[in-house]
């Protein structure tokens, strides 16, 4: 019966692709977290937080919701998916310019979001500002707190990139994933580096 169980949750909750869904390639059963932090100037400041869960651990909490999960459907699928975005949305932090700035973490549009492979589940978050151009001054700092699964071994990467006429002015990211050389050439650079969970990003407008 636990074998059904198990196909069942997997035809309800696997998204099957190519490879995992961009997750780092180092150990199936550890964590991931990326975040990703934009500037230009017609979007203004986008922040964007990919999160790669091991398959093993997702389907082990949706088991414990459920005492049947034979019986579940479409609606309990987007109910888990919601419950998990919700969870990782309250362990992520942004400031700029040392003040929260208003609005919220939502669930990114992406085909892949709150899917997965045999291996990894993918949530990815991103902080719609109220109103993202309010956010533009000569020189924004940009603080994101990555606290997701506080207590787990976890894989870490990060982003900045800016459009013409910002620059990405300095950043904590690039020197603390170049200690470590864990380089994955469909993936990146990662790091178990703990310092990664605060990621800081100074934009500048020269000129402006």
């Amino acid at each position: 019966m636990m074998h059904r169980h198990l196909a069942r949750l997997f035809a309800l909750l696997l998204l099957f692709v190519a490879g995992s869904a961009g997750a780092h390639p180092f150990d199936a059963e550890s964590y991931s977290a990326r975040a990703d932090v934009r500037l230009d100037e017609k979007r203004g400041l986008r922040v964007r937080v990919y999160v790669e869960v091991p398959a093993q651990k997702v389907l082990a909490e949706f088991m414990t919701l459920y005492d049947d999960p034979m019986t579940l459907g479409d609606e309990e699928d987007q109910a888990f998916r919601e419950r998990m975005w919700t969870r990782l949305g309250t362990s992520l932090g942004l400031t700029v310019d040392g003040a929260r700035p208003a609005g919220g973490w939502v669930p990114a549009d992406d085909p892949r979001n709150g899917y997965g492979t045999a291996e990894f589940f993918l949530y990815a978050l991103e902080f719609v500002p109220d109103d993202p151009r309010a956010l533009l001054d000569e020189r924004v700092a940009v603080h994101v707190d990555l606290d997701v699964f506080p207590g787990e071994e976890i894989y870490l990467s990060a982003a900045a990139r800016a459009k013409a006429p910002w620059q990405v002015a300095s950043t904590t990211i690039d020197a603390i994933l170049a200690a470590d050389g864990l380089v994955d050439p469909a993936t990146g650079r990662w790091t178990l580096d703990r310092r990664l969970r605060d990621v800081d990003v100074v934009f500048v407008r020269p000129g402006g």
